[in-house]
């Protein structure tokens, strides 16, 4: 059985966010967009954020089995949010988005980081 999970950390201002999905970009120019596909949790603790994603999807195509293909180079390029409380100058900073792909015995994990780098936030 194939189960890709998504760890998502990060620190904001924003209290009541939602991650609707991340985008990641390679050198070459290459977009992957990864969302939720079943349930999450996610936990906020002063300006710390958490989040788990139970089953990812790249674009409208289940991940599973394709994280090990994925080029290491990708950055974050951006963050598709959602939140109704309004607050002034919100950021998202010193994000981590890891993804986990377990088949069989067989575990691969590629994670991606922004350090005081506020990624494109589209607010939906």
């Amino acid at each position: 059985m194939r189960n890709v999970r998504a760890y998502i950390d990060l620190k904001t201002n924003i209290p009541d966010l939602h991650i609707d999905y991340v985008e990641l970009t390679d050198k070459k120019g290459t977009v992957y967009n990864f969302n939720p596909n079943e349930s999450s949790s996610f936990d906020m603790e002063g300006i710390h954020f958490s989040a788990e994603w139970r089953g990812v999807d790249i674009g409208e195509e289940d991940a599973a089995g394709q994280i090990a293909a994925l080029p290491s180079d990708c950055k974050i390029s951006a963050v598709g949010t959602y939140y109704e409380l309004s607050v002034e100058d919100e950021f998202i900073k010193e994000m981590e988005f890891t993804l986990s792909d377990a088949t069989g015995d067989v575990l691969v994990t590629k994670s991606f980081s922004i350090a005081d780098v506020m990624p494109i936030i589209d607010r939906t």
